[in-house]
């Protein structure tokens, strides 16, 4: 079991949403102050034969955030995999999957401050800030359809 770490905490933060005359209704909605708790727990399963420069193996990562106390109820989980392998001599290739929501569970409108987005380390080849698409995935609206992993 020396490959199974498990992680438990808390989260805590204060947290001031201020919007201006050009946000749209629902976001000027949201404007206010807000205190939020949560418990977090983190689990990771690694079999990598070392952790810098890995040439073969794989790590399961599951994260989940539970609101204690929170307006909008924000549930979030994460599920990442990574497998690396050798395909020629001296070339590691790498497979990955990488899966995230968050959905109220009082079936609230998440907080602007909540929303997913794409980390800058999942995306090759965009220079952060300038891409439409990058926008466009950080304004999502969360009744879009996220892969929920529990």
């Amino acid at each position: 079991m020396n490959d199974l770490y498990l992680g438990l905490n808390t989260s805590n933060f204060y947290e001031t949403i201020e919007t201006n005359s050009t946000a749209s209704t629902q976001q000027q909605a949201q404007e206010g102050n807000y205190w939020d708790s949560f418990l977090k727990f983190n689990l990771f399963y690694d079999k990598r034969n070392q952790k810098f420069k890995t040439s073969k193996g794989f790590f399961n990562s599951y994260k989940s955030n539970v609101p204690l106390i929170s307006e909008s109820n924000t549930f979030t989980n994460s599920f990442e995999t990574k497998y690396f392998t050798e395909l020629y001599e001296g070339n590691i290739s790498t497979f990955s999957i990488f899966l995230k929501s968050a959905k109220s569970i009082t079936n609230d409108n998440i907080k602007l401050s909540e929303r997913l987005f794409v980390p800058s380390k999942k995306l090759r080849g965009f220079e952060k800030g300038r891409s439409k698409s990058i926008r466009q995935i950080q304004i999502t609206h969360n009744k879009s359809q996220n892969a929920n992993v529990l």
